[in-house]
């Protein structure tokens, strides 16, 4: 359900049963990927206990994969910004969740396969809010539309920033719908400290960093 998943994975050694407090088959195989690390790790005599594993499991946190922010009964929050993690992403949408619109808080940044993540989108008809991060690398809200537009998705939102699309879109969501940021890193990071009121971070240094390495905004 929304809370999580039950899983069951044989190792090497054993099998281990426990809650999963993270969303989407991708998240099995992160797991399974871990355990045959700790596995690994027995064998050259690092020695971690099977209900240890499962444990640790059932306890883990990750930020900005696939979360639903207390908040607002309406809000998922997901970084994926390659074509493969948006088609993860709304693989595991449709298995977890059931909504009426799905309104997305988009942004990305110069040079990801923006038209390929889009198409993933396309799936579900959502109504996009093209947004641009602080992140020096963004690219600009009106590119983001244009590219929307251009695999015909309807733009409802276009803002310079993140928490001003966030609040479009929280506003505009009604009963029934979601409300998902993603593209980037940076906007689920963005989304999250709007929905939750954390001071926003500034990302000092990446703006001449980027400069340096002949990138353009």
């Amino acid at each position: 359900d929304e809370r999580g998943q039950h899983i069951e994975i044989h190792g090497s050694q054993e099998t281990y049963r426990t809650h999963l407090p993270l969303l989407g088959d991708y998240q099995i195989e992160n797991a399974a990927a871990a355990i045959g690390a700790i596995e690994t790790l027995s064998n050259r005599g690092v020695t971690i206990p099977g209900d240890s594993i499962a444990q640790g499991l059932s306890r883990v946190v990750w930020p900005a994969r696939l979360q639903k922010i207390t908040c607002t009964k309406s809000a998922l929050v997901d970084g994926a910004h390659n074509p493969d993690s948006m088609r993860r992403l709304m693989n595991a949408i449709q298995d977890n969740f059931e909504f009426r619109h799905l309104y997305v808080v988009f942004g990305t940044g110069v040079g990801h396969l923006t038209d390929k993540m889009f198409a993933e989108l396309c799936r579900f008809s959502p109504l996009v809010i093209a947004v641009k991060s602080r992140d020096p690398r963004a690219a600009s809200a009106e590119r983001v539309a244009c590219m929307s537009r251009n695999v015909g998705l309807k733009v409802v939102g276009k803002h310079a920033n993140v928490a001003d699309g966030v609040r479009e879109g929280v506003s505009l969501a009604g009963d029934g719908d979601i409300v998902l940021g993603t593209g980037s890193l940076f906007v689920a990071a963005e989304m999250i400290e709007e929905l939750e009121g954390i001071q926003p971070e500034i990302y000092l240094g990446l703006e001449k960093q980027f400069s340096r390495m002949g990138g353009s905004i």
